[in-house]
This record gives C-alpha cells, sequence and structure tokens, in this order.
C-alpha cells in the first residue's frame, strides 16, 4: 500500500522558482511510479486551494486544520517558510 502524500504547493503555480519547479516535478514523479499525491495550497493547482490568501497566513492559519481533518501520512513541506514577526 503506498501512503498518502500531501505536496506544500505554496509555489506550485508561481512564476518558475526553483521551489515551485522541484515540487512540479516531484509530483509528477510520485504519480508515474503510482503513489497517491495531493499538492495542497498553491494559487490555483490541486487541492486546498488557498487563492488570493497570503502563504503565511495559509500555513498559520489553514495548514493545521486540514493536516487534522486530511491526516496524510506524509506532508512534504518543501518550501522556505518563515513566521512574520509582526
Amino acid at each position: 500500500m503506498t501512503p498518502s502524500i500531501a505536496l506544500d504547493g505554496t509555489l506550485y503555480d508561481a512564476p518558475t522558482t526553483g521551489i515551485g519547479l522541484y515540487t512540479r516535478e516531484l509530483a509528477k514523479a510520485l504519480s508515474a511510479s503510482g503513489a497517491h499525491s495531493q499538492v495542497w495550497g498553491a494559487v490555483r493547482t490541486g487541492q486546498h486551494l488557498r487563492g488570493a490568501v497570503s502563504r503565511s497566513r495559509w500555513y498559520v492559519d489553514t495548514l493545521p486544520h486540514l493536516l487534522k481533518a486530511d491526516r496524510p501520512e506524509v506532508f512534504h513541506a518543501v518550501s522556505n517558510f518563515t513566521l512574520p514577526l509582526v
């Protein structure tokens, strides 16, 4: 049985960044291998879209609830996230 994998997609559909490119290629490779994966938090692609919400706000307000509700076996956080100081 393959694990359920949720990928941090907060930069997935952003203009090409190293992290966005890595996440897109990782999602393709996981899919090709038959793994069950989902992209979370992208602006317009995948599951649990964040839309116009900032990456920081999505991480702080939304992600904890999604992890409790959906309970993926793995959440792969690939983004360079830092909490705002104010």
